[in-house]
C-alpha cells in the first residue's frame, strides 16, 4: 500500500501523530500561561443582523445569541462588542467594503464592478510576523454553496495576500480532509482509502502504540481523543462522500464530488461538516489561523431549511428597518442559525482537551462579525462576537460598549492578542486597541 499514505507522512503531517510527537518533546514540562499557542477563527457573516434582536437586553439574554449565552460555559468566555463602525469607504458598495475591509483595514480597490481587499488580511499578516511552528499557520475554508450566482464571484474570500490577491476559499470538504490529515494522496487515492474504509490512523497504528506507551496519561488521554475525532471524521466525510449527486445520477466531474457543492440545500450539512473538520485541525495544532466565510457577500440564500423559503438579501435585509415584523422574525432565525454554529464550533473546541486542565477553546478565540451592521447597508454598530479563552490574554466583559470606534480597533486588538504587536491596523497605523476591553 506503498501508494496510499507512507507511515513518515502521517506522523510528520497528520493531526494526532503532529500533536503527539510535541507532547512527547513536552512531557512532563509545564508550560508557561505566556508560551501557550493561541489559535484565530475569524467567522464572516453577510448582510448585517436585526439590531433590536441582537444585542443582549440586561439580564444577558438574546434572541440571536442565546444558542451562546444560554450555554454557562460559553456565556463566561463570550464578550459581545457594540459601537464599531466603518467608515473607510472604497470601491464597490457597502458589502465590498465590509467584506474585503473588516480584516484587511483598508478601503476596498478597484470600480464598482470589480472591487477587491486593497492589502493582506490580518490572517496574514499575524503568520508574516510570527513564528508559526505547524503545517498550516493560516486556513482559509468555508461555505459559500448557492443556487444563484454571486454579484461578484471574488466576494467569496475575504483572506487576501496582498492588494487583489485574495486566497482561494476551500468549499470541499473531502478535499480539504485529504489535504491537511493525508497529504500524500492525490484526490482518486484519497477517495479510495475512504472507499475502503482505510483511516490515515491505520497506517501508524504500530507507531501510536510504541509512542503512546511512553507517554504519561494526561498525554495518552489527549492523544486517544484526537485519534477518535479523526475516525468519527472519516466516517462522516466517507458518508458525505457516497452521497448522490442532486438531479440526474451522472459520473461526478470531480472523483471525490459527493455532495453538489453549489447547491444552496446542501448548506447545513456542509456547514456541520466543516465547521468539525476545522475544530479538529486547530485541536490537532495543525492549524493556528482559519477564517471562514459564511455564504460570501451580499448572499442571497433562501434559507429553506429553516422554512424561510425567500432572497435574504433582497427581501428581507434590504428591508429591515425595525418596523416589519415579518422581516424581524426572519432575520432572528438567520441570525440564531448562525450563531448556533457558533457554539457548536465553541463546543467542538471545548470537548478537546489541551492539558493542565484546560481545553483547545481555552487557547483559542473565535471572533464572528459581519460584513454591515445593518441589511440596508448600514455600517454603524457593527455585531462583533468575541470567543473562548484567548490563551487568559483577554477577560470576558459579556455585553461591552465600546462606542463609537472604528473597526481598526478590533484589528489592532486582535493583532496584539495573537502576539504580532502593533500601534494600530490597516489604513489606522496608530489606532491602538478597542478601549474597553481588558487584555493581560
Amino acid at each position: 500500500m506503498s501508494h496510499l499514505v507512507s507511515r513518515r507522512q502521517w506522523l510528520s503531517l497528520a493531526g494526532a501523530a503532529m500533536l503527539l510527537a510535541r507532547d512527547a518533546r513536552n512531557a512532563g514540562e509545564a508550560r508557561a500561561d505566556d508560551a501557550r499557542p493561541m489559535r484565530l477563527v475569524l467567522l464572516m457573516q453577510a448582510n448585517g443582523v436585526s439590531q433590536q434582536r441582537f444585542w443582549p437586553d440586561a439580564s444577558g439574554s438574546s434572541p440571536i445569541l442565546d444558542p451562546i449565552l444560554s450555554d454557562p460555559r460559553l456565556k463566561a468566555r463570550t464578550t459581545v462588542v457594540k459601537g464599531l463602525f466603518n467608515h473607510s469607504g472604497g470601491a464597490g458598495n457597502q458589502h465590498d467594503q465590509g467584506f474585503a475591509g473588516l480584516w484587511t483595514g483598508r478601503p476596498s480597490t478597484g470600480t464598482f464592478f470589480d472591487s477587491w481587499g486593497a492589502g493582506p488580511s490580518i490572517d496574514q499578516q499575524i503568520a508574516r510576523s510570527t513564528m508559526l511552528d505547524v503545517p498550516f499557520p493560516t486556513l482559509n475554508c468555508g461555505v459559500t454553496a448557492s443556487s444563484t450566482p454571486l454579484f461578484k464571484e471574488h466576494r467569496t474570500s475575504f483572506a487576501y495576500l496582498a492588494e487583489r490577491q485574495p486566497i482561494p476559499t476551500e468549499t470541499d470538504p473531502v478535499r480539504l480532509f485529504g489535504r491537511i490529515f493525508a497529504p500524500g494522496e492525490t484526490p482518486a487515492l484519497a477517495q479510495r482509502r475512504i472507499n475502503e474504509a482505510r483511516s490515515v490512523l491505520d497506517f501508524a497504528s504500530k507507531d501510536l502504540a510504541r509512542m503512546r506507551a511512553n507517554l504519561g496519561k494526561d498525554e495518552r488521554d489527549k492523544l486517544d481523543v484526537h485519534a477518535t475525532a479523526i475516525r468519527d471524521y472519516e466516517r462522516r466525510v466517507a458518508l458525505l462522500a457516497a452521497r448522490p449527486r442532486a438531479g440526474v445520477c451522472v459520473a461526478p466531474a470531480r472523483p471525490l464530488a459527493g455532495i453538489d457543492l453549489h447547491a444552496e440545500k446542501s448548506v447545513p450539512v456542509l456547514m456541520d461538516t466543516m465547521l468539525d473538520l476545522v475544530a479538529l485541525a486547530i485541536s490537532c495544532d495543525l492549524v493556528r489561523i482559519v477564517t471562514f466565510p459564511i455564504g460570501g457577500a451580499g448572499l442571497t440564500w433562501r434559507f429553506d431549511w429553516l422554512g424561510i423559503g425567500e432572497n435574504s438579501h433582497d427581501n428581507l435585509a434590504h428591508k429591515d428597518d425595525g418596523s416589519n415584523a415579518h422581516v424581524t422574525d426572519q432575520l432572528t432565525k438567520i441570525g440564531r442559525w448562525h450563531a448556533e454554529h457558533v457554539a457548536r464550533l465553541a463546543l467542538a473546541l471545548d470537548a478537546l482537551p489541551a492539558g493542565q486542565g484546560r481545553t483547545v477553546l481555552d487557547d483559542t478565540l473565535i471572533v464572528w462579525a459581519n460584513e454591515l451592521a445593518t441589511g440596508p447597508h448600514g455600517l454603524d454598530d457593527i455585531p462583533v462576537v468575541l470567543l473562548g479563552g484567548a490563551a487568559g490574554r483577554l477577560r470576558p466583559g459579556g455585553l461591552v460598549d465600546v462606542g463609537p470606534q472604528t473597526h481598526h480597533r478590533l484589528g489592532c486588538t486582535v493583532l496584539q492578542l495573537m502576539g504580532a504587536p502593533s500601534a494600530g491596523f490597516g489604513e489606522a497605523a496608530t489606532c491602538g486597541p478597542l478601549r474597553g476591553l481588558t487584555l493581560a
